[in-house]
């Protein structure tokens, strides 16, 4: 087969377009359209690329301008600077000591006397002792990388301080602080953690009332004392200050116009506190107090003495009466005239035992009296005090006269609220079951009995003391007894209103 070396005759475009269909002639207009715009496209980035890159050339070229002028600005540097000096070995970590200051602590506390450590500190050396040793699982620390630690001693010694401070400074916490040198800051941590620790650990063992056969001890020892025989202690109540709360509208402000909290305690024969209720508005009663109280609930159950035993409390007309506490007999009560004044009297007399451990316990522990803030959590501050004060009581701690002078002083000042009298009935309003009320009718009789047998006891043994007096031509004294035991326990006004044979507790 011969093969052409002749082509095809060329068309035209108007030719070939006349050839082919429409639809493909739309189709190619279509693709050439579009090739248009994409290289119109390709062409623009371009462009935009080249500015770019001629932007980072200009960059590039002025950063390296810069690092050269900085390289030959540090060699002119070098050379004009001195030798460089030899870069010293590491210093060995060592423990940073106390901040210099007031070496009151270590350099004149040593050289106290007995007498001196107690009015500074209000506890004697051998109740310190025993803080220190109780509180030593707990408070004591140990050294931090950079800074010693605070000895066990001195923690406890700077909490007592803070609490026996009875100077008008408005910072406690300043003073403190400067005289045992320490910061400020560390003052405030001590005594929060010296509160923690006295009331976790020592609270339940130093507050508490008799259990067992020393409830019939407890009583015998009163009765030695304040004549009232099957007594355990006195229940009473004191106003302590605190500064204004937030909030709280007039619930703390109590009848004297002072804010305040009540101390509800009972007190045994040797001013020693056996229980405490603490944090009771001021504007509440004597009556609301103990009803809010565990004490209340537990002797309504009739758990708190032992079923043996016929033992009561006494208290003073601010109180209701119940078969297990014992009030003055009423202006209003039928009774003998005798009887109404022989047991009154005594019960006056008596009363002077809660009255006493309240005073020596405001007395001793000077930051009770100065209006502290809720906010520090006052009611364990009071708690803290509790426990110190039975033991300085127990151990037989002096307590100096002066410090009754601050007491009265305050309460010049700012006296106790006069609660009002307690109703002869306590019982809630809405109780309407009519067993209940005959229950309680019941108990209320046979209070009024006890005490009507208690106040006849009390004017034989009067009668019998007389008698004893007249016939050994002594003087007469006032609610004595025939015997002399009563002289193994000092009056509570007393410089040490404890008994020697009962100071041993440790």
């Amino acid at each position: 087969m011969k093969i052409s070396d002749e082509s095809p005759p060329s068309m035209l475009p108007e030719e070939l377009a006349s050839t082919m269909p429409p639809e493909m002639v739309m189709q190619l207009i279509q693709v050439s359209s579009a090739f248009l715009v994409t290289l119109n496209s390709y062409v623009a980035s371009t462009r935009e690329i080249d500015r770019r890159s001629r932007r980072l050339r200009r960059s590039r070229m002025l950063l390296l301008m810069r690092l050269m002028q900085l390289r030959e600005d540090k060699s002119q540097r070098l050379l004009a600077a001195p030798p460089p000096v030899p870069i010293p070995l590491p210093i060995p970590r060592i423990v940073k000591p106390p901040p210099a200051g007031n070496k009151f602590w270590e350099r004149e506390v040593p050289r106290f006397s007995e007498a001196q450590f107690q009015k500074e500190f209000h506890v004697s050396k051998r109740t310190f002792n025993y803080l220190c040793n109780a509180l030593r699982p707990t408070l004591s620390k140990r050294d931090a990388n950079l800074r010693a630690h605070v000895p066990l001693e001195k923690r406890v010694g700077v909490a007592l301080a803070l609490l026996a401070s009875k100077n008008e400074y408005k910072n406690d916490y300043s003073v403190i602080a400067h005289t045992f040198g320490i910061s400020k800051s560390s003052v405030a941590i001590i005594f929060k953690q010296f509160c923690n620790a006295v009331v976790d650990i020592l609270f339940g063992k130093v507050v508490q009332l008799p259990s067992g056969p020393g409830f019939r001890e407890e009583a015998d020892k009163f009765e030695l004392r304040y004549l009232f025989p099957d007594t355990i202690g006195v229940v009473g109540a004191t106003h302590l200050p605190v500064a204004t709360p937030r909030n709280c509208g007039a619930g703390y402000t109590n009848s004297s116009g002072w804010n305040s909290i009540v101390l509800l305690g009972v007190a045994g024969y040797n001013n020693k506190l056996g229980y405490v209720c603490i944090g009771q508005p001021g504007s509440t009663d004597n009556t609301a107090v103990l009803k809010a109280s565990q004490l209340y609930k537990t002797a309504q159950k009739g758990k708190l003495f032992p079923a043996d035993e016929d033992l009561h409390f006494l208290a003073d007309h601010t109180f209701p009466l119940q078969n297990w506490l014992l009030t003055p007999y009423r202006m209003d009560e039928v009774c003998d005239r005798e009887s109404y004044k022989t047991l009154n009297q005594h019960l006056k007399n008596a009363h002077k035992c809660v009255e006493t451990s309240f005073e020596r316990l405001k007395g001793r522990w000077g930051l009770l009296l100065k209006g502290c803030d809720l906010a520090m959590d006052f009611t364990k501050v009071v708690q803290v005090c509790c426990v110190l004060h039975n033991l300085c009581e127990e151990a037989g701690d002096m307590f100096f006269e002066h410090w009754y002078g601050t007491v009265r002083t305050f309460d010049a000042a700012h006296p106790q609220p006069k609660s009002k009298a307690a109703p002869a009935h306590i019982r809630d309003e809405d109780d309407e079951d009519e067993e209940d009320e005959e229950e309680y009718e019941e108990m209320l009789a046979e209070a009024g009995a006890k005490r009507d047998r208690l106040s006849e006891r009390l004017i034989v043994s009067a009668a019998a003391a007389a008698a004893s007096q007249a016939a050994t031509a002594l003087p007469p004294l006032a609610l004595s007894r025939p015997d002399d035991r009563r002289n193994s326990f000092p009056s509570p006004l007393t410089e040490h209103s404890f008994s020697q044979d009962d100071s041993d507790m440790y």
